[in-house]
């Protein structure tokens, strides 16, 4: 007991010297006692658990799965220690006593101190959280998460946490989040606990979301305090990044610039089919609201030679007016009903995206580039200026060079962007849009300077505004892309989880399209969805029962916890589990990586029809 640290502590229990309130004896019975280190309490087990001797504490009844802290064990809050046990510290509250000392001591203070907020995207929702570093977990209260996250399943854990004070608390529950700070999202924990202010950023999210908590070094925390700084930056955007991407532009000007660019190649030829018989429609009516955007649209286009007007044609194409997410008008001729159908369609694969992802499969960080206005950067022969003829209520114009609603459009532009970027490893190109990856920085920027290279040989420009440069996670063909491996977009699984209760046949395929889209992150979506494929038949009438709604709310659930599916990675071995049920059969394709973890890189499945249904099970 002379080494014992709590010796000279005064319990504020008993007011005795020599422990503390937790471990005090003349507390009612029955409460469990923690061990501490320095104490007299030695657990008798040989696992050295910290439970305290159940013969030399009768009342004591260790519960299962809860660990404590020892208090002078410094690497509890490590990341690596197995057990489940966290000190949680955080002041809500300072007030001034009356002051017992000279007034200059305090210097300037007189108000509250706010505390360091900082400001996250969580399940696509804005929240703000304290950043607290003395807390090794971040958590939130149980009103918090009923107002903000009540739609994400709360699941079970043993975790405890202990206060400043040393009180223990069980939290209700645990949330498992996609946070996202600037362009860094990661899958988090997140605690709930019956009680609590503030949300709370702790030390795990403080990893790993780079938070960089700057106080300057010359501080005077009593007397200048009013001019203490406190800077919360992040490090997702690193400084030397950042330059490497101004030297970037400043390399190549003449590719990310606001102008469209003009492919250096051959013009395209668009072919016509034997007998085909010129069609002219009318211009139709553009809605009031519109019309001085087309307007301001046409002459952008006709002042940067993409169309020129012309008096007469035997070809005249309607206009549809497509509006974009920034406000601004996409011109598109709607050559379904006069020049697709007699046109011989070029078709050059659209690669799968699954092999898209493959190329990227080793990559650390991502940058994206968005090719500005893509298809009219290809020009037209002199022949197939005549073919794309729109007409406008402003006349006739002529496009001189590719443009969209052209059936062969897609495939033309893919043939030459991949001839552009054949051979640079790590690059994937889906039409306009082209990803860039590495294995670490160089590799990464060695990449990408070829890219800019070889779009710079070839005339074409990127938009400076819709590019990004060096993410851990970029959103791609509607999938959320990292090094971890794939995940599903959050506002698409947004608009999918928001769906109201099909009323048809129509709403109802709309809804199934939606889904199985992501339907390789659910598994056995097939058998989920069993009910509502019995009504798409033929000789079922569409009645919504029970089940029906079941298997909507089943499947929303399921993709709003969808987890991330893995790489593959031809250099490791792949395992493929089966099962089967009597409406469906599904797998799970997974590889096992070299500690013998099974990551799923795909589920699929599929509904029995009615022969199969009468198989043996």
């Amino acid at each position: 007991t002379a080494q014992c640290r709590f010796r000279e502590y005064v319990c504020n229990f008993c007011k005795k010297k020599g422990h503390l309130q937790k471990v005090c004896k003349s507390k009612s019975r029955g409460k469990s006692q923690p061990y501490f280190q320095g104490s007299t309490n030695k657990p008798n087990n040989k696992k050295g658990n910290s439970f305290p001797n159940t013969k030399q504490s009768s009342g004591y009844q260790p519960r299962p799965n809860q660990h404590y802290v020892g208090l002078e064990n410094k690497s509890d809050c490590k990341e690596d220690h197995v057990d489940e046990g966290y000190d949680i510290s955080n002041i809500f509250q300072c007030e001034l006593e009356q002051p017992k000392f000279s007034s200059t001591m305090l210097g300037s203070i007189k108000e509250k101190i706010e505390p360091i907020q900082v400001s996250l995207q969580v399940e696509g929702k804005p929240m703000s959280f304290e950043v607290d570093s003395g807390a090794c977990v971040s958590v939130i209260s149980e009103k918090c998460y009923q107002v903000n996250l009540s739609h994400v399943k709360l699941v079970h854990t043993d975790l405890v946490l202990s206060s400043y004070t040393h009180e223990t608390m069980k939290p209700v529950g645990k949330l498992e989040l996609k946070v996202r700070h600037d362009s860094l999202e990661k899958n988090l924990d997140l605690y709930v606990i019956r009680n609590g202010s503030n949300p709370l950023m702790g030390r795990d999210w403080i990893k790993e979301l780079r938070i960089v908590i700057s106080i300057p070094s010359n501080v005077n925390m009593v007397t200048t305090f009013k001019e203490t700084k406190v800077d919360v930056l992040s490090a997702s955007k690193e400084n030397h990044e950042s330059k490497i991407v101004q030297d970037l532009f400043k390399e190549f000007p003449e590719v990310f610039t606001s102008k469209v660019g003009c492919f250096k190649g051959d013009p395209v030829k668009l072919k016509l089919k034997q007998n085909a018989i010129p069609k002219y429609h009318k211009p139709r009516p553009i809605p009031y609201a519109l019309k001085e955007k087309v307007e301001q649209e046409l002459k952008n286009l006709s002042d940067e030679s993409i169309i020129s007007p012309i008096e007469s044609s035997e070809w005249g194409t309607p206009i549809v007016p497509v509006l974009k997410r920034n406000g601004k008008i996409r011109i598109c001729g709607d050559f379904k009903v006069t020049l697709n159908p007699f046109l011989e369609v070029d078709r050059h694969p659209i690669p799968r995206i699954d092999d898209l992802f493959t190329v990227l499969q080793k990559g650390i960080q991502f940058s994206k580039l968005d090719l500005s206005q893509a298809y009219m950067q290809l020009q037209l022969d002199e022949e197939s200026k005549k073919l794309c003829t729109i007409s406008t209520h402003k006349g006739l114009f002529v496009y001189n060079r590719l443009c969209y609603g052209i059936s062969s459009a897609p495939g033309i532009f893919q043939r030459i962007i991949e001839q552009t970027l054949q051979g640079i490893p790590g690059v994937a190109c889906f039409l306009d849009d082209i990803i860039v990856t590495g294995a670490d920085t160089t590799e990464h920027l060695s990449r990408l300077k070829e890219v800019c290279k070889r779009l710079s040989d070839k005339g074409l420009t990127v938009g400076k505004d819709k590019c990004k440069f060096f993410c851990d996670s970029v959103e791609y063909l509607g999938y959320v892309i990292s090094k971890e491996g794939l995940s599903t977009d959050d506002r698409k699984v947004e608009a999918i989880v928001s769906a109201p209760v099909p009323k048809d046949v129509t709403q109802l395929r709309a809804f199934l399209g939606l889904v199985n889209y992501y339907a390789k992150f659910i598994p056995s979506v097939a058998t989920i969805l069993s009910p509502l494929y019995q009504l798409l038949r033929k000789d079922s009438v569409f009645n919504w029962n029970f089940l029906c709604q079941k298997s909507l709310e089943s499947v929303k659930e399921k993709l709003v916890s969808a987890q991330v599916l893995a790489h593959y990675n031809p250099e490791l071995p792949l395992k493929l589990s089966c099962d089967a049920s009597p409406y469906g059969i599904a797998s799970v394709l997974s590889i096992v990586d070299k500690d013998g973890t099974e990551r799923p890189i795909s589920f699929t499945s599929r509904v029995l029809n009615s022969a199969e249904k009468n198989y043996s099970q």
